[in-house]
């Protein structure tokens, strides 16, 4: 159950800034520096055969793959690759000749990674121009391999593992990257000033199913050269996994506020019973929530550190992530939801006191669904972990109805990914979750602060329920510093192992403040 971040994440992390904007770079920096729109130029060597393209003729292929067996083509990295240590596939790097301009004005760039450590998929890459693809080609001289890395690398054809998108619309003219895809059908992307956190997935097949966890890989992947000024780029890929195969096409517009717009085909090969739509993994190990459990320097450690839900009725909810002893699955129940996310809130350097990770910048990620999703749920997965480098928390959404065999299935959605949702409650937000123990020690103190957002404290009711034990000493307080109202209250689970917990403010007038929601346990 545990999903290793280093798995399924690209060995370098991003920050796409103003010049001078970033501050210090995060764990798993890219060794390749930014160059400038004007610097680059397309190198035929890189590129091969040209085959006619079209939309149509992607449909048909993913089609016709679904009527044979799903081939497992692990093998055909060579195992000298597979078997390297992350430090050592670092040393695997893009050299002078990338990245390669995908539009006129060099606008976009991109650069062709290639496999080693766990990425040990083959990937297929094609550049479009018109109505023609030209397939992207392995040059040895392409990329620099360090002194580690060279006992063993392979003197022949390689293929690739995926690739990053880079864009030269900062101040300082640089290229910068701002999304990846690479590994299984993982992709990542950030806005101006972020850092990669979270990643999404293209699907999710039997999460949390006991015979195992499925996943679907991108087989080959078609970017679409980019008009002059054009502000998204668009890029197509073969989805294919032993249960089904698919279609997608993304549209990247990078910016303070990047967003990938999805929309996918599926073509299933059997009726896929726990299927996962626009997934998300991420990493939570502690916050204040589960704070006494580590020694550690730091005030916090964590990608993500709530699940934030637009329920189809307008209902907000906020569920803050945990790391709990054993596997909590949650599902919120909902009928064509507006959105849903996982969201890093706390965004001051002194929330977490980590100069390398800087996990303050790390990206939030909210899926804005596109027409009727119709019934299904929201799922969680809050999986132990004591290693910050396992990601540790999923969630996507979960149609009432299957994916049936033979019958195509279409969804689209898209993602921002920002520092904070632009889309935000009207009313008082959650911003911190605390949980500790009372002066006498004989009952769990639970704090939420509440981000005011313009109410009135002297109009504000607090709705509390549990499903199981009991609450006492029910308090509202204003803080000393901003527009903050805490809510505390004690609880004591009597015989209980485990405990829902709603929360909200209900003002006399004016909109509903955001429902907390969180799971007790022993």
């Amino acid at each position: 159950m545990r999903i290793d971040r280093r798995l399924f994440v690209t060995g370098a992390a991003a920050v796409w800034a103003w010049a001078g904007a970033a501050g210090a770079l995060p764990r798993f920096v890219s060794q390749a520096l930014a160059r400038s729109r004007e610097e680059i130029s397309t190198d035929p060597a890189l590129y091969g055969e040209t085959v006619p393209f079209s939309v149509a003729r992607l449909r048909e292929l993913a089609e016709a793959l679904s009527q044979r067996d799903y081939e497992d083509r692990r093998g055909e990295v060579p195992g000298s690759l597979t078997s390297m240590d992350f430090s050592t596939y670092r040393q695997i790097q893009p050299g002078p000749a990338w990245p390669q301009p995908i539009a006129p004005d060099n606008r976009f760039a991109f650069e062709a990674l290639l496999p080693g450590f766990v990425y040990n998929q083959p990937v297929e890459l094609w550049v479009v121009r018109g109505e023609s693809a030209q397939k992207v080609v392995y040059k040895a001289d392409s990329y620099v391999v360090g002194d580690a890395a060279k006992d063993g690398f392979p003197s022949g054809d390689l293929p690739f593992s995926g690739f990053n998108l880079q864009s030269g619309v900062a101040d300082d003219g640089a290229l910068r990257e701002f999304a990846s895809f690479q590994g299984a059908s993982y992709f990542r992307a950030v806005g101006r000033g972020e850092t990669y956190g979270l990643a999404a997935r293209g699907l999710a097949i039997d999460t949390g199913v006991p015979t195992g966890e499925e996943f679907p890989v991108f087989r080959a992947f078609w970017i679409v050269e980019a008009p002059d000024d054009a502000a998204a780029i668009t890029v197509f890929a073969l989805l294919d996994s032993p249960s089904t195969t698919g279609l997608y096409k993304f549209t990247l517009a990078p910016g303070d506020a990047t967003y990938t717009d999805v929309e996918l085909t599926l073509f299933p090969r059997r009726t896929i019973r726990t299927i996962g739509f626009a997934p998300f993994s991420s990493m939570f190990l502690f916050s204040d929530i589960n704070r006494n459990e580590y020694n550690d320097y730091r005030d916090a450690v964590h990608d993500s550190d709530g699940l934030s839900i637009l329920r189809g009725n307008g209902e907000w909810l906020w569920r803050p992530l945990d790391n709990p002893s054993r596997l909590e699955v949650s599902a919120f129940v909902d009928e064509n939801p507006q959105g849903f996310g996982l969201v890093q809130r706390k965004r001051n350097f002194t929330d977490y006191e980590d100069a390398e990770a800087r996990f303050e910048l790390r990206t939030s990620a909210w899926v804005e669904p596109r027409g009727s999703w119709g019934k299904g749920s929201v799922v969680l997965f809050e999986i132990p972990t004591t290693r910050e480098w396992n990601d540790n928390i999923v969630a996507y959404w979960q149609p009432a109805v299957q994916p049936e065999r033979g019958r195509p299935f279409d969804l689209a959605y898209r993602i921002h990914w920002e520092s904070l949702p632009q889309v935000a409650a009207p009313g008082p937000q959650v911003i911190n979750t605390r949980i500790g123990r009372n002066l006498s020690d004989d009952r769990y103190l639970i704090v939420v602060d509440y981000l005011l957002r313009g109410s009135s404290i002297e109009n504000l009711g607090v709705d509390l329920a549990v499903s199981a034990g009991s609450t006492s000493n029910l308090t509202q307080y204003p803080l000393p510093t901003r527009d903050i109202l805490r809510v505390t209250f004690e609880f004591d689970p009597d015989d209980a192992d485990l405990s829902e917990m709603r929360l909200a403010l209900v003002p006399e007038s004016g909109p509903p403040g955001e429902r907390w929601l969180y799971r007790w346990t022993r």
